[in-house]
């Protein structure tokens, strides 16, 4: 049985039609494979995302919680212009103590943690003499050892003089190393 002409037309463009179709059908699919992998692929970005947020957010968070915290923390460290105060600062405890004090040096050198150079923090060096009764170098000793900043009393000696006032001068010399920011 033979087709008609007609018919093998139609047989041929149904072929045709059935290959496009097809053919239309396996891009659409592939397009929506490759959105399928972007969405995919964006959802994973974003879910990183929201965690790197909510960690920047937490250390925001708790760097306001902190503030006083670190404010009193700075505290124990002289500030990187404050080494005239901080003198000034040991002069007045003298002066309260009734001892008259003598700076003799001032020195900052670098400062290492675990043999490696801070980055933060310098080591200011001073070495000053006092002259005073004994209950007043002590008191100054006290004074100094209250002091909020990180302070290391390096060096102490005592003699006494002969004061002009018929009773003994106790001469200091003290060495102080305080910790400082850069």
């Amino acid at each position: 049985m033979e087709l008609s002409k007609k018919t093998k037309k139609i047989v041929i463009f149904l072929l045709i039609l059935n290959l496009l179709l097809g053919g239309v059908w396996w891009l659409i699919s592939k397009k929506i494979d490759n959105n399928i992998t972007k969405i995919s692929d964006l959802e994973i970005e974003l879910d990183h995302q929201l965690i790197r947020e909510k960690q920047l957010n937490s250390a925001k968070r708790i760097t306001l919680d902190t503030s006083v915290e670190r404010n009193q923390l700075d505290q124990y460290f002289i500030s990187p212009d404050g080494i005239v105060s901080f003198i000034k600062e040991i002069e007045n405890l003298a002066s309260i103590a009734s001892v008259s004090i003598e700076i003799k040096s001032v020195g900052v050198k670098e400062y290492f943690i675990k043999e490696k150079e801070s980055d933060v923090l310098e080591l200011l060096n001073i070495d000053l003499d006092t002259v005073g009764n004994w209950a007043g170098n002590f008191y100054f000793l006290n004074l100094l050892e209250s002091m909020p900043n990180e302070l290391f009393i390096d060096k102490l000696s005592f003699n006494t003089s002969d004061g002009e006032d018929g009773f003994k001068n106790w001469n200091g010399k003290i060495n102080i190393k305080v910790l400082k920011l850069k």
